[in-house]
Parts: C-alpha cells; structure tokens; sequence
C-alpha cells in the first residue's frame, strides 16, 4: 500500500521523461502483501531514493532486482538504507524486474524515480 503518495509525469521535448512517486510503507500496521515482480516495461531504468530518517528501525522493506522470470533475485537492497543513499536500477528495456519486499516494522519512506527516453538507444 503507497501512503501519502504522489504520482506526476514530467515531458519534456528532447528530454528525457521523468516519473516519481514518494512511497511511505508502514510497518506492521500495513497489511500490505509481499511486492509482486514487474518489469516497468516502458522504462529505461530507475532511481530509489532513501529519505527514511531511521532507517535503523525499519525491518522488511527489500527490494529486489533479477532477470526477468529467474527464480533467484541477483541483487537484494535493505529496506533500512541511510537516508540519501540512492540505488539506480536497469528495469524491463534491459530484460530486469524488481519488487520491494513488506515491511515488518518501522517506517520506509523512499523517493522512486523512473527514467524513459526516445533519445536511449535499446
């Protein structure tokens, strides 16, 4: 479940498309389900900002990274990141798909950025 979220579409012309949404998971009070795999097809990669002012409390909250339809994940990030450590991530362009994982405990509040072009090659 996104909390307090926001979701805008950027366009400008010769310049990348830019989308975000600022995602507040709280746990154990949300009865969100384990994140499902996705490609985010149409774009090129994306940014997971960490704006969690504790991030020593938050347990759960993982995202996940691996070839699309692999059974194993190839690159697992903690949900309890420091604040302002940003991840950037190849998505469905590139054959990659992600999931963020339920949080247990604490507050995970992130910034997501994704990043599309006519002007990236594929």
């Amino acid at each position: 479940m996104l909390v307090n979220s926001t979701f805008k579409s950027l366009e400008i012309p010769g310049s990348p498309e830019i989308e975000h949404m600022l995602a507040l998971r709280k746990g154990p009070e949300d009865q969100e389900l384990e994140g499902i795999w996705h490609d985010d097809s149409s774009r090129h990669f994306a940014i997971s900002l960490s704006l969690s002012l504790t991030p020593e409390l938050i347990c759960g909250g993982e995202l996940e990274i691996r070839r699309f339809r692999e059974e194993e994940s190839m690159n697992s990030l903690s949900g309890s990141r420091p604040f302002g450590l940003a991840s950037v991530f190849l998505t469905g362009k590139y054959g990659f798909e992600h999931r963020t994982r339920r949080v247990t405990s604490g507050n995970r509040l992130v910034l997501v950025l994704w990043v599309s072009s006519s002007l990236i090659n594929t």
